[in-house]
């Protein structure tokens, strides 16, 4: 678990903020099929703890070429 919050928790911060442009994730969870169906859209793929480089670099290869980053995204702060 990500400290002071969730992925859950983070997911629907970062998602009702104006600032925020269009992001994707990788869920990275002990049980990451329990994602519910609402937090479901802009995420790329699932990955259960632990898991090996390769299966993250391939979910980012699968990734639509219209998502991939141009430049580092700038810094997001998000209160607890």
């Amino acid at each position: 678990m990500m400290a002071p919050m969730d992925g859950r928790t983070f997911l629907e911060r970062v998602r009702s903020r104006d600032d925020v442009g269009q992001f994707s994730v990788v869920v990275v969870s002990a049980n990451p099929h329990t994602l519910p169906r609402e937090l479901r859209p802009g995420v790329l793929g699932t990955l259960r703890k632990p898991f090996e480089v390769e299966e993250l670099l391939a979910i980012l290869d699968r990734r639509p070429k219209a998502l991939a980053p141009a430049a580092l995204p700038g810094h997001l702060e998000l209160s607890p």
